[in-house]
């Protein structure tokens, strides 16, 4: 069900990823930092972006990749060119734009709730075995159905207090 998202984290790893858990962060965040800087070429060359005015590139870049707006917003509004061309930076970037095109195009659909829970038993090993930095309590994560007054009520009392949540809808939102 998930192999795409296992192909994007465990195949085509850099060869030289360091081994240590400190390096390797030190080298993820200067190669987001070149890519980061690579994205805002080509959104800075993108002409639905250009003549939307919207998207200006910021002075100084964001230091935080998590808090660039520009391109977090500005990506679903690049054509679709420009976002292969962003994709095509990263390790299964192809992959990844086809699944990115797919996911804009499509619409949501209504899930049962055992696939929901399915799923996210799924995503839950995946992260451990992955082996997050720090110690990560999923004893809170449960399945919502957006589509109720209760799943709504969830959903607007959601932070980052009572530990991670991860939120599947049954229905469409």
């Amino acid at each position: 069900m998930l192999r795409w998202f296992k192909r994007i984290l465990f195949s085509h790893r850099s060869l030289n990823l360091p081994k240590e858990r400190s390096a390797q962060n030190d080298w993820i965040k200067k190669t987001n930092r070149s890519w980061q800087a690579r994205w805002h070429d080509l959104f800075d060359a993108d002409c639905d972006l250009v003549a939307s005015g919207e998207f200006d590139r910021p002075t100084p870049i964001p230091g935080d990749v998590d808090c660039d707006y520009r391109l977090i917003f500005g990506l679903t509004r690049a054509t679709s060119k420009t976002r292969q061309e962003c994709f095509a930076l990263f390790p299964a970037g192809p992959d990844m734009h086809r699944r990115f095109e797919d996911f804009l195009l499509s619409k949501p659909a209504a899930i049962s709730e055992a696939e929901a829970n399915a799923r996210l038993t799924n995503i839950i090993a995946l992260i451990e075995a992955i082996g997050p930095n720090e110690d990560v309590d999923f004893s809170n994560a449960r399945v919502v159905d957006c589509a109720t007054e209760e799943g709504q009520s969830e959903l607007s009392n959601t932070d980052d207090r009572g530990g991670p949540r991860f939120w599947t809808s049954l229905q469409p939102c």
